[in-house]
């Protein structure tokens, strides 16, 4: 079974790592981008807040074709930044061909 890493700040990753999921605290988007790139083997899933992830968003980019691991960007304390969302989008966009779900009305 794939581990499960969470790369943020200290308070969110507590909070992770109260529900078994191991925490990578990174004090910097530098340390998040070290922290991806030497974890990247060991874990089959790796959340990481969006408020990082937006200032590592190339490091993230080099791992978006393989399988393994998952990087899963999600909100943190102050709120969502959209880029699950938009992630999404580009997904769905490539494989219908077409915006099938965040079509604007």
């Amino acid at each position: 079974m794939n581990k499960i890493a969470m790369i943020s700040d200290r308070e969110t990753g507590l909070i992770f790592k109260n529900m078994g999921i191991d925490s990578l605290e990174a004090e910097s988007p530098e340390k998040a981008s070290v922290l991806l790139r030497e974890n990247a083997k060991e874990y089959g899933i790796i959340f990481i807040t969006e408020d990082l992830a937006l200032q590592i968003a190339d490091t993230i980019e080099e791992y978006s074709s393989s399988s393994l691991p998952a990087v899963i960007e999600i909100p943190s304390f102050e709120g969502p930044k959209g880029l699950g969302r938009m992630k999404m989008k580009r997904i769905c966009e490539k494989a219908a061909g077409a915006d099938i779900l965040f079509k604007e009305e």
